[in-house]
């Protein structure tokens, strides 16, 4: 017995039959591949022609082609991505009748992009723009360091210079120094900046007759950072400053009514000579993904040899709740504070257990750190962002595994070693080995002698 093996014509006829009766073609193409198996038309098939039905096109035979390659309008591929963004290269191609790389190039025309595999318009507000421009300094000195090797120039000579391509100033030759470089006193920029603080890097520069450079150099010294457009103290420079007079006053750590009594109480408190985490807060409050503050837990005190161990090892440096926080502060004065913020945003992904929470933070995180869109961009290479688009079709506590291990090593390789010599680090450092002891274990040696002395 023979089995029937239907032709083309006639399948098309059984799909213009079910588009009389108003099915839709994924429901036609189910019922052709359960009753003639593989001899069923594709799926993409089944869809051209019940757009050709729509269309009131109701030829069943193939149409001839001529010599020359078929042309489409941009409005036929409009129309097709209204109906499904979600439609591959390949899947228009066939529809289109053209190859992959004509749809490609197309789109691209159109201003098109995929992101989380759909077709969407690629247009960057104004803002985002300027976000976008000042950002790529650190991706610029990437490409040079890929090229160059040791050659390259640093990271803060590459951030300087879009600096000043930024306030339109394209001279690439060295300015002509006349003499000795002028030397900024610390009084004249605070001074400036107390009448207005919202002055930029080349204003105070032009007043003070320095280069950007030198004033942001002065700045990050003084512990200024810039926030929301205006020059202010960092949370660390402050809060140390508060526990330094503490400690010779009020006894910031003192425990009770006996820590205020002790004047020498020192910043470690009734808990041993250190820092309090709260020192350095501030980094790490909004919107909940920005940090791990609220799941870390309350107060935490550093020992000398704590803060000893951030120098040398980036894993002991994270895992600390102040040493994060330090980190994090650093980062910020960088213009780099979104890597830690992702790694963050990631740790805290991964605490979750409720589906809808879980999609729920995983497009948060996609949408403000990996999509291209985003001022706050992080940079992964080709693979790991693929990576992440096949994890988002279904998120979860781990969709980010593969981008955040990257930008772990990215912040180890990169921002660890400046961090480990900067200001901000040693101050710390230099504070906690300067702390008294504390009150506490002055009482229990005190007590001990006195004991001794009753036994003789």
């Amino acid at each position: 017995m023979s089995i029937f093996v239907p032709n083309k014509v006639y399948l098309r006829g059984i799909l213009l039959h079910y588009f009389i009766q108003k099915k839709s073609a994924a429901e036609a193409h189910r019922i052709l591949v359960q009753t003639y198996g593989d001899n069923a038309l594709s799926d993409t098939t089944c869809r051209d022609w019940f757009r050709r039905f729509k269309n009131n096109d109701f030829e069943l035979q193939d149409k001839e082609r001529s010599g020359a390659p078929k042309k489409f309008q941009d409005k036929e591929l409009e129309q097709l991505l209204d109906e499904d963004p979600s439609q591959t290269l390949s899947e228009l191609g066939k529809i289109l009748q053209v190859d992959e790389s004509t749809v490609s190039k197309r789109l691209k025309g159109l201003g098109m992009i995929q992101k989380q595999g759909h077709w969407v318009p690629y247009e960057l507000k104004p803002r985002d723009v300027e976000r976008r421009f000042g950002k790529s300094a650190t991706k610029a000195h990437r490409i040079l360091v890929q090229t160059y090797g040791d050659n390259a120039l640093s990271d803060t000579t590459c951030r300087d210079w879009f600096r000043r391509f930024k306030n339109n100033d394209f001279e690439l030759e060295d300015k002509e120094r006349s003499g000795a470089p002028k030397k900024l006193q610390d009084k004249e920029l605070e001074q400036l900046l107390d009448e207005d603080p919202s002055q930029t890097l080349s204003e105070l520069g032009k007043i003070l007759q320095v280069d950007e450079s030198t004033v942001s150099k002065r700045l990050k010294e003084l512990g200024m950072i810039q926030k929301q457009g205006h020059w202010v103290p960092s949370n660390v420079r402050c809060r140390l400053s508060l526990a330094a007079v503490g400690g010779n006053s009020t006894g910031t750590g003192g425990a009770g009514d006996q820590g205020k009594k002790k004047g020498n109480a020192g910043v470690g408190g009734a808990h041993g000579s250190g820092i309090s985490v709260t020192d350095f807060a501030g980094a790490g409050a909004g919107n909940g993904l920005d940090g791990l503050d609220g799941l870390d837990g309350g107060l935490e005190r550093c020992s000398l040899e704590e803060v000893r161990t951030w120098g040398s090892s980036f894993d002991k440096l994270m895992r600390s709740v102040a040493g994060r926080k330090l980190f994090r502060e650093f980062l910020m004065s960088e213009y780099s504070e979104e890597n830690i913020a992702f790694w963050l945003a990631c740790e805290q992904l991964k605490r979750e257990n409720n589906p809808e929470t879980i999609e729920e933070k995983a497009r948060y995180i996609y949408d403000d750190y990996i999509s291209i869109l985003s001022p706050k961009e992080v940079s992964l290479d080709s693979q790991v962002r693929e990576m992440v688009n096949r994890n988002m079709v279904k998120p979860t506590p781990h969709t980010f595994d593969e981008a955040q291990l990257q930008i772990y090593t990215l912040m180890h390789r990169d921002s660890y070693p400046r961090f480990v010599n900067s200001e901000i680090y040693r101050r710390v450092a230099r504070m906690t080995s300067s702390s008294p002891p504390s009150p506490s274990t002055g009482q229990e040696h005190s007590g001990k002698t006195k004991s001794k002395r009753g036994a003789t």
